[in-house]
């Protein structure tokens, strides 16, 4: 062991205490025997004395070595409580210094100890001076009386001197941890604060970065997949497009993952349609869903209300991995989901998602939710990185909910999850949806010229010329012709000229970007009627980026990449 004077800050509070009260233990048997010569008391009074003050004296020079306290402590506290139990009956028992020592070495060990092993302490402590009490009051011939009167109230004086100098030196201690403590807290607070945003700016960047060129490569796949081809090559284009699918998937579990485990994820709780939000995620989860041999069931309880107060993104995110996974692992049969509520005080919904796949041997089940996890069966094992399910968990929980799941192999598996809502009480838009009315079918994208049944003349604003020859092929395969725009100072130019029934807008472009395109547009009037629908384009995935641009005065926001039906469901959305 190495001595740490100059370095106080390394030495926990115990530490610092107890070794403030060995110097003032040192200090106060200093001056009692002071006291005793001055006085010529007894001798062997004198003596027990003067070797209590060296033993205080090592406690003191210990208790300066970092590591020793844990050690020290103990011996330290047993042998002040023997110390005093002894001059108790030598120094003349109530009518003495003693009992303000005892009650000052309850404070201390009160400090120094730990919890448990504090309170047993403490409890004798008190159980041996009621006991000493008790043996005065029916035994006074056993306290000895060495000190006369005089000798006492200087003693009394002595220790009452010293148990405030003790009183006030433990406060100052305890003070200086706390200012100390509260000043490392800041100073951890303002680093993590600053490692969050430096972490949620390099995700922002990653995504940026990775998804625009995924664009080009997922985009340009997606066209190929709407020609003419024969059978090798649409077989080669589906493993491009399947490929592409599958990195972009572990792309987004990755960051999402990364922000959840950051605390950069928080619920943004809006109105919103519950029967619109579900059948936003039939329209993305069809095209998997539509490669199989199966049934789509939903069922929805009577008192469920259509208009809620909630985190739609969240949800959505949610049904989308429990669905995708639920048509993953079924080759075919169903799969169902229904809506009900969970618990009509406390406003919860209960959503399950029910397929009649492979299902889940029961010693998996425990860990299905756990991080990085897959169940390891070779009939189960899918590419993927494991995160799906730990994700959504953690944005259930974040929902005020939770999630389970009941399964069983070569039947199926049932995904039960919980969101606390608030019912928006309005009798106009509080309609019910019958799920029984959707038309599955009616989710397939047509290969049919798009614009003959919705003419529109639509801008595109973007930088990347990949991204331009991806966006432009694929609304000239919907028989649009449009609009191309480098940056957002040209399209201001081409706003002025004329309308804009449709514009999509990136975000990220040198010159004028998008959100300051958008503020430009929204502060005049001729820019303004002249742009109809804008939708941002980017490839930041963020929602607090989502946030900026519909508050901006985006009217919605697509991500890159970007594929065919993406911009199909956009145009029907604000246009079909």
């Amino acid at each position: 062991m190495q001595k740490n004077t100059n370095n106080t800050n390394t030495f926990s509070l115990e530490e610092k205490i107890f070794n403030t009260v060995s110097f003032w233990c040192v200090v106060a048997m200093g001056i009692n025997c002071l006291l005793n010569l001055l006085l010529a008391t007894e001798f062997i009074y004198n003596l027990l004395n003067i070797t209590i003050f060296l033993i205080y004296v090592y406690f003191y020079y210990s208790s300066k070595v970092q590591g020793k306290f844990k050690t020290l402590v103990v011996p330290f506290a047993i042998f002040t409580v023997s110390i005093l139990t002894a001059l108790w009956f030598i120094g003349g028992g109530l009518n003495s210094d003693i009992p303000f020592y005892f009650l000052l070495i309850i404070l201390i060990l009160f400090f120094i100890l730990p919890s448990k092993a504090g309170f047993l302490f403490i409890s004798v402590l008190f159980l041996l001076m009621l006991s000493l009490v008790l043996i005065e009051l029916y035994k006074p011939e056993l306290i000895l009386k060495l000190l006369t009167e005089e000798e006492n109230l200087l003693h009394k004086i002595n220790a009452i001197f010293i148990s405030m100098l003790v009183y006030y030196k433990l406060l100052d201690t305890v003070k200086k941890q706390y200012d100390l403590d509260r000043k490392q807290l800041k100073e951890n607070n303002e680093k993590l604060i600053k490692y969050t945003e430096e972490k949620s700016r390099f995700l922002a960047n990653m995504s940026h970065e990775i998804r625009t060129p995924m664009n080009g490569v997922i985009g340009v796949a997606d066209l190929l997949a709407n020609t003419e081809l024969d059978s090798e090559k649409k077989d080669l284009v589906n493993t491009i497009q399947i490929s592409g699918k599958r990195l972009l998937t572990i792309i987004n579990e990755i960051l999402d993952f990364s922000k959840i485990e950051t605390g950069l994820v928080e619920l943004n709780n809006h109105p919103f349609s519950l029967s619109d939000c579900i059948q936003e995620v039939f329209k993305i989860v069809y095209p998997d869903f539509s490669k199989k041999a199966l049934q789509l069931r939903t069922e929805i309880e009577d008192d469920v209300p259509d208009l809620i107060f909630a985190d739609s993104g969240k949800l959505t995110q949610v049904l989308i991995n429990l669905i995708g996974n639920a048509i993953k692992f079924t080759e075919d049969g169903f799969i169902k989901v229904k809506v009900g509520l969970y618990n009509k005080f406390n406003n919860q919904l209960k959503f399950e998602v029910i397929d009649s796949g492979i299902g889940i041997p029961k010693e998996n089940l425990k860990k299905l939710f756990e991080s990085y996890t897959q169940v390891n069966n070779p009939a189960t094992i899918k590419s993927g990185t494991g995160l799906g399910l730990a994700i959504t968990k953690k944005l259930v929980l974040l929902m005020g909910g939770n999630i389970e799941v009941e399964s069983t192999p070569k039947v199926g598996s049932n995904f039960i999850f919980t969101i606390d809502f608030k019912n928006i009480k309005n009798p106009d838009r509080q309609k019910k949806y019958n799920f029984k009315d959707i038309n599955i079918e009616s989710l397939n994208i047509s290969n049919d010229s798009l614009s003959t049944k919705i003419p529109l003349k639509i801008l595109v604003v973007e930088d990347d010329l990949i991204n331009q020859k991806v966006i432009k092929k694929t609304l000239e395969s919907l028989g649009y012709n449009i609009d191309i725009a480098n940056n957002g100072q040209e399209a201001l130019y081409k706003i002025r000229k004329g309308l804009y029934n449709l514009i999509f807008l990136d975000i990220q472009m040198p010159i004028m970007d998008g959100m300051e395109t958008i503020t430009q547009i929204k502060s005049n009037k001729k820019l303004s009627k002249n742009s109809e629908i804008i939708v941002a384009l980017t490839a930041n995935v963020m929602s607090e980026d989502k946030e900026k641009c519909l508050n901006a005065g985006m009217n919605d926001y697509l991500c890159k990449p970007l594929v065919r039906g993406d911009i199909i469901g956009m145009i029907q959305k604000w246009f079909g």
